[in-house]
C-alpha cells in the first residue's frame, strides 16, 4: 500500500513533516478542482490528463503522510475495510 520512495523520504527530510503536510494539503484542492472539471467536460482529454496528474501527486503525498504521522498498512487496511463496508450497508438500504 502507499509505499514511499526515496526521492519523497528526502523531500520529507529537506522540508519537514508540517511543510509536506501543507504540500499534501494543496494537492488534494488541486484534485478537487481537477475532479470539478471533468464533471464540467466529460469529453475533454486535457480535463482528463491533468485529473490523472493530480491523482498521482495525491497518491504521493499519501504515502508521505503514512510516513509522517506513522500510519501503518495494518490501520489503513482496517480503516479501508471498515469504510467500504459501510458504504456497502448504504447501497444495500437503498434498494
Amino acid at each position: 500500500m502507499l509505499e514511499i520512495n526515496e526521492i519523497a523520504k528526502r523531500a520529507i527530510a529537506t522540508n519537514g513533516g508540517v511543510f509536506q503536510s501543507m504540500v499534501a494539503m494543496e494537492e488534494c484542492s488541486e484534485l478537487i478542482q481537477a475532479i470539478s472539471k471533468c464533471i464540467r467536460e466529460p469529453h475533454d482529454e486535457e480535463a482528463r490528463k491533468h485529473l490523472v496528474e493530480e491523482m498521482a501527486d495525491v497518491l504521493i503525498c499519501l504515502g508521505q503522510l503514512k510516513s509522517i504521522y506513522q500510519v501503518t498498512d495494518w490501520e489503513l487496511k482496517i480503516w479501508t475495510a471498515t469504510k467500504m463496508d459501510r458504504l456497502e450497508r448504504r447501497l444495500n438500504h437503498a434498494k
